[in-house]
């Protein structure tokens, strides 16, 4: 019941809030970055009948994950909204400063938000390096950005924010099961 709310609650806002939002504020990246950071707590709320701690701090990752990865789209693509009517934060600004600021600003929380994890002793070792460094690169790429706005600096943002997930959502794997495929990786190489 609560993973099904979750959901609808989800399509909820992203139809209701979200979609007329882009035509009125640029504030529609914040508010849809909410049903956006949504499924992982239909996947808590699916695996363990509520939300714990987990699931809210995957929550607040995703959240602050989706501004970092979304205003070098919007920045690099202000033409084709601004053409569309959609009041993104680069089309608002001649010179994308507050797109740049706050790319580097929510790439800063991103590394304390992903620690989360690992304080909350729900992710290992892996995991923690992972963060680190991931957010680390994210952070430079983003300072890059503002300093030197070019579309390759936006790319090289687009690309780190679109491999920072699928890593880390590997480290987690690697963290839980990494004693088992290293123990049958073991096996296999005295078996040849």
């Amino acid at each position: 019941m609560l993973a099904g709310s979750l959901g609808l609650t989800a399509a909820v806002v992203y139809l209701a809030l979200y979609t007329p939002a882009k035509r009125i504020t640029w504030l529609n990246t914040s508010i849809g970055a909410l049903p956006g950071a949504i499924p992982p707590l239909i996947g808590w709320a699916a695996a363990e009948g509520q939300i714990t701690a987990g699931g809210w701090i995957l929550f607040a990752m995703l959240f602050v994950w989706q501004h970092t990865h979304f205003f070098p789209i919007a920045w690099l693509f202000k033409n084709d909204y601004e053409q569309a009517g959609f009041k993104m934060l680069p089309v608002l600004e001649a010179k994308g400063e507050k797109t740049f600021l706050l790319t580097v600003v929510t790439a800063l929380l991103l590394l304390p938000t992903s620690m989360l994890l690992s304080g909350a002793n729900l992710a290992g070792p892996a995991y923690a390096f992972g963060s680190i460094l991931l957010g680390i690169l994210l952070i430079v790429a983003s300072v890059r950005l503002s300093r030197h706005p070019s579309r390759g600096a936006a790319y090289s943002v687009l690309f780190i924010s679109i491999v920072y997930l699928p890593v880390l959502l590997a480290a987690v794997l690697l963290d839980r099961y990494g004693s088992i495929f290293y123990a049958w990786l073991g096996r296999l190489l005295q078996w040849t």
